[in-house]
This record gives structure tokens, sequence and C-alpha cells, in this order.
């Protein structure tokens, strides 16, 4: 990932793996995000595995564009269960990286960001079921179930732990900036106190 370039890059004998984790759980710390511990592993060898573009771009007209979900779905709709269960899988992780490192890019397409949340969740939710009734309950069950559940709490975290990766420019700062007065989300609020802004109070915070 670009934004890995704007940060200390892991030192000695730390791997990719062992860095995302490390980020992965200081960020969840750091929001007081309840995401269970064996969640946050799959998050962050999710983060290692998507620093090969290929995982969620495709080639559309000769431009690298991130897959359409539908288009993913359609192909595990199709499969036999050993191989949807695979392919849904791929889905919730692609819908959870878009979401969490691209919502702006697939909210300027039109697209809103609870698509790709409830198509994620939806996606590991089957995953779980398919499992329960595939492999008897197994630990895997309970993983995919608890994605599907923390869904938008693993959102919220890769946004913080993305703007924590980031460095604004001043034009892009100040555009933020009257965002953050429009809506007063606390995400943009964080990203702003980040990079040095004083705020005044906001009485019209949300959730985001």
């Amino acid at each position: 990932m670009d934004r890995l370039k704007n940060k200390e890059q892991p030192v000695g004998h730390q791997s990719l793996e062992q860095f995302f984790q490390a980020e992965v759980i200081e960020t969840a710390k750091r929001m007081g995000n309840n995401v269970p511990p064996a969640v946050q592993l799959y998050v962050a060898n999710l983060l290692s595995r998507f620093t090969s573009s290929e995982q969620f771009f495709v080639d559309m007209e000769g431009k690298n564009k991130i897959k359409p979900l539908t288009f993913i779905l359609k192909r595990a709709m199709e499969q036999e269960e050993n191989h949807r269960i695979r392919t849904l899988k791929h889905l919730g992780d692609v819908a959870l990286y878009t979401t969490g490192f691209f919502s702006e890019r697939i909210e300027k397409r039109g697209v809103e960001v609870d698509y790709y949340i409830g198509m994620g969740g939806m996606a590991y939710s089957n995953v779980a079921s398919l499992s329960s009734s595939r492999f008897n309950g197994s630990t895997f069950h309970e993983l995919y179930s608890m994605l599907a559940e923390h869904f938008r709490g693993l959102v919220n975290l890769l946004w913080e732990f993305s703007d924590s990766m980031a460095t604004i420019d001043s034009s892009k700062l100040l555009a933020l900036y009257h965002q953050w007065q429009q809506t007063g989300s606390r995400r943009l609020e964080r990203r702003l106190l980040r990079n040095g802004l004083i705020l005044t109070p906001q009485s019209n915070t949300c959730a985001s």
C-alpha cells in the first residue's frame, strides 16, 4: 500500500504480518474497539495479503478498477459449495478492504458505503452458515460469524488505521475542515487533530 511509505517501515526481522498485527491491535486499543482478538488477527493478515493490488483490482477497459461485488457474488452463486465458500470469503474480504481504504473512491462512483458494508457482512455470514453445515460447527464457522457481526466496527477500525497512515496536504486539510464543520464527524475530527489543527467544540457530532 502506498500509505506504508508515509510511515516508518517494519524494523529488524519483523515480518509484514507482524507489522500489521501490531498496528491493528494498537488501533483497536486506541479506539476502544471491542473486536475479538481472532478477528483482529484476521484483519491484519488480510492487510498483508492485500498489499498485492490484483487481490481487489480488475482490468476493465484498460484501467484498474475495484472488482464489482455483484460480479464476485454472481460467480459464487454459480459454483459448487466448496468453491462458493472461497468466493464468498473473497467477496467479504474485498468489501472490507475496499470500504476501509477506498470509501471516497466508491462514493464518487455513486455507490453508498452501506452497500459495501451490507454485501461484506452478508458474504461472511454465508461463509459461516455454509461452513457450519459442511464442517460441523468448526472454529471456521465461529470466526466468520464474528466477522459478519463486527463488520461495521472493522470498517471503522480500518478508517482509523488508514487515517493514521496518511499525510494530508494543505488544500485537502482545508476541505476536510469544512466537511467536519458540516458533519461533526468524529473520524474527521481525529484526523484533523492528528494533523495539528486546533478545533472549536462542535455540537452536532456524529458516530462516523
